[in-house]
């Protein structure tokens, strides 16, 4: 008996819907009927009957449905007691991070989960959300970190932190540009961008209600675009434009004075950004990516 199939059956009793049950299984609508049929041949069974725009169990469906429930739900019952069992699980689990993760939250992570299942393996790939989310659309990696994502429908997301941000320069810099005012003021510098269409800008000025500006800015091209928050800030230090940072990366900067905010308003110069884990819907089926998930969601 096909495993997959029961579960598929499970679920289309409990929603009563093809189209509710593809999207919970992340599947399309053609695809549930096939397995229904499948099954009903493979048991030559009518399992459901159809009213209106409902479907419901009919009495064999309904014995296979309290028999296969009960079943499957031991079989993971004791997947879940197998994955607990800590020298029984290994794999390898592929993650895109944004590259300051690297160093500062994802190490203590990983740590922590080691910890407990030692021989599970990791493989981290440094990129930018836009990329982050490509390689999760394209299967390449099993969860990501990040700040936006364009298709958001097609993942589970969790926040894990959030970063306080800061549009800042050198003195240097500063002093040898025309004097920054206000917002508009920004058009005629040198912008340093994380990302295309400016992305780290665009949030900041979004924050503050300078939507226009963001506008204008679009108009033209960021002056150098770094994929790296850490290349961001040696590009700042070395006097080249103005950028956006979290906070805890610029630290020392910020106390010595080699960077200070562009403008004097605390919220002008101060946002927060959440960072979520995100893992295409069907991931977490996978029991050994699934505990991981739950790990970090409730860490």
């Amino acid at each position: 008996m096909d495993y997959n199939k029961l579960k598929t059956f499970i679920e289309l009793a409990n929603l009563g819907s093809v189209t509710q049950t593809a999207e919970k299984l992340f599947r399309t609508q053609s695809a549930i009927s096939q397995q229904l049929q499948s099954l009903e041949t493979q048991l030559n069974m009518i399992l459901f009957e159809r009213k209106k725009s409902k479907i419901y169990l009919t009495k064999d469906g309904e014995r296979l449905y309290h028999f296969s429930k009960q079943r499957l739900n031991e079989i993971d019952d004791e997947l879940i007691r197998i994955l607990d069992d800590s020298n029984l699980v290994e794999g390898e689990i592929k993650i895109g991070i944004l590259p300051e993760f690297a160093i500062n939250f994802l190490p203590s992570v990983l740590s922590k989960f080691k910890e407990k299942f030692k021989k599970v393996r990791f493989r981290l790939y440094q990129a930018s959300d836009v990329s982050i989310e490509q390689l999760l659309l394209n299967n390449k990696i099993d969860f990501g970190f990040v700040v936006n994502l364009e298709n958001s429908d097609m993942f589970l997301t969790h926040e894990v932190m959030t970063k306080n941000m800061m549009a800042v320069a050198s003195d240097i810099y500063l002093s040898n540009h025309p004097k920054i005012n206000s917002f508009k003021d920004l058009i005629e510098h040198s912008l340093i961008e994380f990302g295309e269409n400016f992305l780290s800008f665009g949030t900041w000025l979004k924050h503050n209600q300078k939507k226009s500006i963001l506008d204008e800015l679009r108009k033209k091209q960021a002056s150098i675009i770094i994929e790296d928050d850490i290349g961001i800030k040696e590009m700042l230090l070395n006097h080249l434009g103005i950028g956006i940072l979290p906070s805890y990366l610029i630290q020392n900067e910020l106390k010595d004075k080699t960077l200070i905010p562009i403008l004097k308003s605390k919220k002008a110069q101060a946002f927060q950004v959440k960072v979520m884990i995100a893992t295409r819907k069907t991931t977490t089926k996978d029991l050994l990516m699934g505990q991981f998930y739950q790990f970090l969601t409730k860490a």
